[in-house]
């Protein structure tokens, strides 16, 4: 039988729409969310701002069930942040927010996918996430981003090879499979 995994964008949500919560609000919506026993609570980015990062502790610390996510950008700085925040909780998760195509990798990154994999890896390997979340699937076949030798790397020489939980996003053949 195959496991569902729930996960709730609530929080994430909210800040998108522009939407503004209280400190207790957030880590209350968190915990409730935790007791309802989901398996990951989404976290939008975080801003620049030092009360984004103690909400963030905060709720990281106080949730015993869930995994913590936290989406972040590819630049080492945001995942850094993200990585501290989330230091405390019993399991965390860093969302990394790559290119979905090729052109975006190349306009942004100056890099192509083999390049941008080896900035994932590096990434893996210093913050050592539980959870890898990867999008734009739907753009090119998993070829074209190389996951096939990423997911051999992954699960066979990475030091989070033990405990790693990626999702099926890998190509736009993967889906609904792991």
């Amino acid at each position: 039988m195959k496991k569902i995994i729930v996960s709730d964008i609530t929080l994430k949500a909210i800040k998108e729409q522009d939407l503004s919560l209280t400190f207790r609000e957030k880590l209350a919506i968190s915990e409730s969310l935790d007791k309802a026993k989901v398996d990951s609570i989404c976290l939008p980015c975080l801003s620049n701002s030092k009360e984004d990062e103690v909400i963030y502790r905060t709720i990281a610390s106080s949730i015993n069930n869930a995994t913590v996510m936290i989406e972040v950008g590819a630049c080492e700085d945001g995942v850094k942040t993200a990585s501290e925040c989330v230091k405390n909780s019993l399991k965390s998760g860093l969302q990394v927010a790559m290119p979905v195509s090729t052109a975006q990798m190349e306009y942004f990154y100056h890099a192509k996918a083999p390049v941008m994999l080896g900035k994932i890896k590096e990434l893996i390997e210093k913050y050592q996430p539980a959870t890898l979340f990867t999008d734009g699937e739907w753009s090119h076949e998993s070829s074209v981003w190389h996951s096939t030798e990423f997911l051999q790397w992954l699960y066979n020489e990475s030091s989070v090879k033990d405990f790693i939980v990626p999702n099926d996003r890998w190509g736009k053949e993967t889906r609904g499979r792991q």
